[in-house]
């Protein structure tokens, strides 16, 4: 249980108020900093994070409750979808984060 609730609080960040953006923006610098610009690998991470996502969140939503704060793994996630196939520049990692939170 303690493993499902430090993935889907994504290491803790969703005990942090503001989690969610702050998930975000951890994982747009994480991106910059260590993603490959091979679309294959960007959307096998994404499958990735998308899996375990389900099953975690699933699995502590009867903890937490539906659609706690706590769970931040569905930031992590619709921030590298907004992040596949763009430039891996700060510019363009800074524009789709501002947009990732305008629309989310």
């Amino acid at each position: 249980m303690k493993i499902a609730q430090f993935i889907a609080s994504v290491a803790g960040i969703g005990y942090i108020r503001g989690g969610g953006t702050i998930a975000a923006a951890v994982t747009a610098l994480l991106w910059y900093l260590m993603m490959p610009d091979t679309l294959w690998v960007q959307l096998l991470s994404v499958g990735c994070i998308f899996a375990a996502g389900i099953v975690v969140s699933n699995y502590v939503e009867n903890l937490w409750g539906k659609d706690s704060n706590k769970i931040v793994i569905d930031e992590v996630l619709g921030m590298m979808i907004s992040l596949i196939s763009i430039p891996n520049t700060m510019l363009h990692l800074l524009i789709a984060f501002i947009a990732f939170r305008f629309f989310d």
